[in-house]
């Protein structure tokens, strides 16, 4: 019986690849029965259609790469940022 099933999965899987290359010869002999112009077109639509579009918030992203404060919060000091390494170096070596 599992027999029988693999072997219908494997006429299935074939059959799918047969059909695709069937629909890929199709779709090229259509393609290059259009113009020259027609087809550059669809290059760069198929071209186009496989970039990730950008995300949206592109400036966060920015923001957060280049560790800028959000908001309207003014940069820390040095004092501050000298008051923080101490603070790491305390915990790291106390």
């Amino acid at each position: 019986m599992q027999t029988e099933l693999k072997s219908l999965d494997t006429q299935e899987a074939q059959q799918d690849g047969e059909t695709e290359l069937l629909n890929y010869n199709r779709v090229l002999q259509s393609v290059l029965a259009l113009s020259p112009e027609l087809r550059a077109m669809l290059v760069q639509q198929a071209v186009a259609s496989l970039v990730q579009p950008r995300p949206r918030n592109t400036r966060a992203i920015i923001d957060r790469i280049e560790n800028r404060p959000r908001g309207n919060q003014p940069p820390p000091t040095d004092a501050e940022v000298e008051q923080w390494i101490e603070e790491h170096r305390m915990e790291r070596y106390a």
